[in-house]
This record gives structure tokens, C-alpha cells and sequence, in this order.
């Protein structure tokens, strides 16, 4: 069934909504046959799992780049503190058992269930579980509420951003080759929240690799603005590649090029090389 006919279906039931486009024909076919069975349609909809327009999605071209981003990576184990419907574990070509994601609510790990997510899904505070946490990851990939408070002041930094936080509880699960990818605020280099955060992850042994910019909703169809994805891995911090993600193949290419081999471009689209000090608003990039 085509992802048209599966979308008819969900709309007979549900309504149009704009987040659907963002769910691959496996999910669709789910929720489609889901929804279309009325007794399942009730039980479901009655605990609000169907109500997805609040829940964000990125572009299926973000994703289609961070799987080539990380193709040459070897990861045996993968983990997302926020992983929503498990968009970005879904990249992630590994058994069930070496996929795991946390989720803030017991509605959201109904949902994975429900749409098949292959993945160990946890539900509990990221924060708490995190620092529960045993394992360690080769991958650890998430697309972060930017932005968002939390109750916690770790690392003194300010509540008004769980991201930097959630980042930074991370890295202690990473593995000794592993690599963090994860939104961030384009305030990174601007506030001193910012700051803080990346002096803290130089401090803890770490560096950050790269810098990409995405358009207005791209990674995160609830918002009008632009957000980053930020690359971490060990080391010590020197040359940070900065660049951009579009909807376009000719594009990524290049710049995923150029970040292998460590080439600059004169065309940011295509990526550069600066030094952190060099940096002091991606916005002015």
C-alpha cells in the first residue's frame, strides 16, 4: 500500500495533520491498520496516542544525512535520551536489543509499541535514567527539546536549557570511540550559558567536531526557527567543521566530503573548518 493510500486511511479516522508526512510507510501501515479497526481505534484514541500533531518529526532528509554521517562508524549499541517515537533510532540498522530510548511519558512508550518502534523504549525523567544508566554506547543520537527548563542546575548551568545538561550526563555513557549527535541551540557560542557548556565538555575530555545548521522546521516541524546539530566525540577540542543540512543530495555529499577529509570550502553550504575562538555567533556564520 502506497504512502498516499495508507495517509487516506489515517485521515478517514483521525483527521489531516501535517505530522504524518513524517512517519516512513511502516509506521503508516501500523497506525493505519490501528485506527481502522474501530475497537483499536477507541482504545487508542481514548488514551490519546493518536494525538501526534504535538509531538515533533525531522525531515526525512535530516535523517537520511545523519545515516550517512555515521555509515562509517562502527556501532555495536546506540541510545537516545529523548527519543520521542524513536525517529532517529529507526536510522539505526541494529537489533532490538542494542537499540535503547528513553521517554517522558507512559504515552509516548504506548505509542512506540503501537507503530512498532524496534528498540528497547524506557519510560522515566532522561535526567534520572541517564545517570542510572550501565551500559555504555557507541552511539548516542537524540533530537533534544532546545530550549527547555528543567528543574535540575548540573554542571552550573543555568535551568534554562535541559539540552546542555542532558548532553553533558550523556557523554559518561559514551564509549571510548563512540560520538554524540544531538540538537543544540544556536546560542552555543553567544550566551554564556553557551559557553559554560562548551567549556565544560573540554573539560570532561571531549570535543566538538561539528557544527550543522538545518532550515526553519527541518528538524523540528513544532518550531519556525532554526535549530543545530552539534557532533562530540573524545579528545582534545582544536578545528570545528561548520556547515549546513538541505534538501539536497549534491549538497550533503560535499559536505560530508569535506568533513572526512578535513577540506574547507570557500561555500559554507559545503562546509569549513574553524577554530573555536574563531566562533562567536553560528548566526553571523
Amino acid at each position: 500500500m502506497e504512502a498516499k493510500e495508507l495517509k487516506s486511511i489515517i485521515e478517514q479516522y483521525r483527521g489531516k495533520t501535517r505530522s504524518y508526512r513524517f512517519l516512513d510507510n511502516t509506521s503508516l501501515k501500523i497506525l493505519a491498520q490501528l485506527i481502522s479497526d474501530s475497537e483499536k481505534a477507541k482504545s487508542i484514541s481514548g488514551s490519546g496516542l493518536l494525538k501526534m500533531d504535538n509531538l515533533p518529526f525531522s525531515e526525512t532528509y535530516i535523517t537520511d544525512f545523519l545515516k550517512e554521517l555515521i555509515s562509517d562508524h562502527k556501532i555495536r549499541k546506540v541510545l537516545d535520551p529523548w527519543a520521542n517515537i524513536g525517529q532517529f533510532l529507526k536510522i539505526i540498522d541494529l537489533p532490538t536489543e542494542s537499540k535503547k530510548g528513553y521517554v517522558i511519558s507512559n504515552e509516548l512508550l504506548h505509542l512506540n509499541e503501537a507503530i512498532g518502534t524496534k528498540a528497547n523504549i524506557i519510560y522515566g525523567d532522561p535526567q534520572d535514567l541517564i545517570e542510572k544508566e550501565s551500559e555504555t554506547f557507541d552511539l548516542i543520537i537524540s533530537n533534544l527539546p532546545v530550549g527547555l527548563s528543567t528543574r535540575n542546575k548540573n554542571f552550573g548551568l543555568a535551568r534554562n536549557d535541559l539540552s546542555f545538561q542532558l548532553i553533558l550526563q550523556s557523554l559518561s555513557r559514551l564509549s571510548e570511540d563512540g560520538i554524540l549527535i544531538s540538537s543544540i541551540s544556536g546560542t552555543l557560542f553567544s550566551s554564556s550559558n553557551g559557553k559554560k557548556f562548551i567549556d565544560k565538555v573540554n573539560e570532561l575530555g571531549y570535543r566538538i567536531k561539528a557544527i550543522f545548521e538545518t532550515p526553519a522546521s527541518a528538524l523540528n516541524n513544532l518550531s519556525r526557527i532554526s535549530f543545530f546539530l552539534v557532533i562530540i566525540e573524545k579528545g582534545e577540542q582544536n578545528e570545528v567543521f561548520i556547515s549546513e543540512i538541505l534538501d539536497d543530495s549534491e549538497q550533503q555529499a560535499e559536505t560530508l566530503r569535506n568533513f572526512r577529509s578535513h577540506k574547507s570550502d570557500r561555500n559554507l553550504s559545503y562546509g569549513t573548518w574553524k577554530q573555536l575562538s574563531e566562533i562567536n555567533s553560528l548566526s553571523k556564520l
